[in-house]
């Protein structure tokens, strides 16, 4: 999972912000939500299916249902179509909760980091999820960007070579500690 997502949330949003402006935010943020929506559905699916040797294909699919963030894109959606406007209260506590996510989730880091240590990596796993990261995944969206009709702001505007995303961790931390692994 580190190699397949990217962090273009709160490390590559901000990047592209710096070096673009405002006409890469437009691009910006749709990959992310795009990215985002993957990442809560087949990411949660292999972490779950990863877990352990046992996990089923039915688990995995059970532990994407689980995961409300999907729900909340359609309710979004539903919510735009229909031109349904929310309370300024409701708003207020769904942009508090919004702004604990970051911290939480660099709390849980912290904590995994401490753990960790350097003589007891996989050297073999690391190197290849790096190699893939930041050379095989910023040369494979620059080919892509030379067969499709994009704009050169988008072809710029790719961020896959940005650090792991945190929610990568988030998840192998949650199906790691489920599965008492």
């Amino acid at each position: 999972m580190a190699s397949a997502f990217m962090n273009n949330g709160n490390y590559g949003t901000p990047l592209i912000l710096f070096a673009f402006g405002e006409a890469g935010m437009k691009y910006a943020v749709i990959i992310m939500v795009i990215q985002q929506l993957l990442m809560c559905t087949v990411g949660v699916y292999y972490a779950a299916k990863g877990a352990s040797e046992s996990a089923s294909i039915k688990t995995a699919i059970n532990e994407v249902i689980k995961v409300p963030i999907v729900y909340g894109a359609l309710l979004g959606i539903i919510f735009h179509l229909f031109h349904v406007r929310l309370g300024e209260t409701l708003m207020d506590a769904v942009s508090m909760v919004g702004n604990a996510a970051i911290p939480t989730i660099m709390i849980i880091l912290g904590m995994q980091l401490a753990k960790i240590s350097v003589k007891t990596l996989s050297k073999g796993p690391l190197t290849l999820s790096l190699v893939i990261k930041l050379l095989l995944s910023p040369a494979i969206a620059w080919v892509f960007t030379l067969f499709f009709p994009l704009e050169d702001l988008l072809k710029k505007n790719h961020d896959r070579s940005c650090r792991n995303a945190n929610c990568s961790q988030y998840y192998h931390v949650r199906f790691t500690i489920r599965n008492g692994a």
